[in-house]
Parts: C-alpha cells; sequence; structure tokens
C-alpha cells in the first residue's frame, strides 16, 4: 500500500455476441453493453505515486480460468474488491464502463456488487473527463486514442473469433494490445500526475485564503 491508498492500472476487453459481430464486421454501430458484449480479458497494474508501472502488468484471461467469463470474474473480485476499498483504486479512461459491465456480467452468475458501494464509496480515477476538457470539452476526437498512440479496440473481437476457430494467433494479437494499450495509458497518466499540478499554480486556482499546494 502505498500512502494508505493503492492505485492500480485497470481495463477490460470484450467479445461480442455473434450478432452484434456480424454488425461490426459490416461496420455497422455497435452499443457496447452487458447484454452484447462479454468479458474476456482483465488487466491490472500497481502504480506508485508518479503514477508508472510499481509491478508486472497481471493479465486474466477467460481462455485460461477454469469456468470461463464466471471463473475469472470470481477469482478478480475474490482477490481485488477487498473490505477496504482504498486497496484497490482502479486507475483507468471511462472506468465506469469496466466498473459498470464487471458488475452486470457478475449479476449473470450470481455474484452480486453493491451498486452504491461500488460507483459512489469505492475510489477510482478515471481521466476520461480530464481528455475531455483538454479537448474544449468537445466530445469528437476525445478518446484516448487522440491522446497516446493507442492502438483501436475495434479487432479485439475479431482476434477472438480467430483464436476459437483455431488460430491461436487471436490470443496473441489480444495480448500485444493489452500490453500495448497499458504501456501508452500509464505513460499518459503519469505525465498528467506531474503536469496538472504545475497547470493549477499557473492558473493560480486556489480558494480565498491563497494557500498554495507544492509541485
Amino acid at each position: 500500500m502505498l500512502g494508505g491508498f493503492t492505485e492500480f492500472y485497470f481495463d477490460t476487453e470484450v467479445a461480442l455476441e455473434p450478432e452484434m459481430l456480424e454488425l461490426s464486421r459490416e461496420g455497422g454501430k455497435v452499443d457496447l453493453t452487458p447484454e452484447s458484449c462479454r468479458i474476456i480479458t482483465m488487466q491490472f497494474q500497481l502504480l506508485d505515486r508518479s503514477g508508472l508501472p510499481a509491478s508486472p502488468l497481471m493479465v486474466m484471461r477467460e481462455w485460461e480460468n477454469e469456468g470461463g467469463e464466471e471463473g475469472m470474474i470470481r477469482k478478480f473480485v475474490e482477490q481485488n474488491l477487498s473490505a477496504d476499498p482504498w486497496e484497490f483504486i482502479p486507475v483507468g479512461h471511462n472506468v465506469l464502463f469496466d466498473l459498470g459491465l464487471l458488475k452486470a456480467r457478475a449479476e449473470k452468475y450470481g455474484i452480486e456488487l453493491n451498486g452504491w458501494e461500488l460507483y459512489h464509496q469505492r475510489p477510482y480515477i478515471d481521466i476520461r473527463q480530464i481528455l475531455l476538457g483538454m479537448n474544449g470539452f468537445a466530445f469528437r476526437k476525445s478518446g484516448l486514442d487522440q491522446f497516446c498512440a493507442k492502438r483501436n479496440g475495434k479487432e479485439v473481437p475479431f482476434w477472438y473469433e480467430q483464436a476459437q476457430k483455431g488460430d491461436e494467433r487471436g490470443f496473441a494479437l489480444i495480448d500485444e494490445y493489452i500490453e500495448q494499450e497499458a504501456e501508452e495509458f500509464v505513460r499518459l497518466y503519469s505525465r498528467l500526475k506531474s503536469e496538472l499540478p504545475k497547470l493549477r499554480v499557473q492558473m493560480q486556482l486556489f480558494n480565498s485564503n491563497g494557500k498554495k499546494v507544492k509541485v
């Protein structure tokens, strides 16, 4: 634990249900919901005070877990969502999607996660709104891939399908994507942790008592 709390980079990858996969293949718009997709990987990594990795990237894979998605979710919940919410602070981009999908998919297997605790009492850090602000609060082109070299994740369901058909190169492509995405996110997050406090000083964003923070 780092100073009373522990930050972890956190993300998930999903596979699409067959009809949604075909829609995506045809170029249609696919809404990711607990009904249209399922979780195939959950990845997390301990971060230090500067936002850089303090441990290797851990990847839980549905195809390696006994019980598939259910087994993976049960293991993740048991290992990381302890009674003390400060022991696992998810850090990511659009974290509420990942947490919401986790909750909904867990319920499918009879695993109850308290929604109020998950969304309002458990701390999390989501840089989605920061990137939105850095884009002038314009939603268009405010995605993570606009701020770093992260690749588009739309191919992940197709790589998963490729692997399910017997070509395990699909799994290797998913792993490669996960590792590159984690590296790009952590690098960006660390820069934000370093530079945003300086921006606060530059803009003199303090309350009326005039106290400033050290940077």
